[in-house]
């Protein structure tokens, strides 16, 4: 069945649509690195705790 030349361009996405996707990923992910302390308190929590079991095997 034949497409009409005004349907023939109708797939896919927009630039638009495409960048405010990507900008609504940047967003979440910039919140949940937020909520999360970042890596540097991960970081920092597992030094202590290796510097407490360090402690307690002498």
């Amino acid at each position: 069945m034949p497409t009409s030349p005004s349907n023939r361009h109708a797939f896919g996405f927009t630039m638009i649509e495409i960048i405010s996707v990507l900008v609504l990923l940047g967003i979440l992910a910039a919140v949940a690195v937020i909520r999360s302390g970042g890596p540097d308190t991960t970081v920092r929590a597992n030094a202590d705790i290796l510097s407490s079991h360090l402690r307690y095997a002498q």
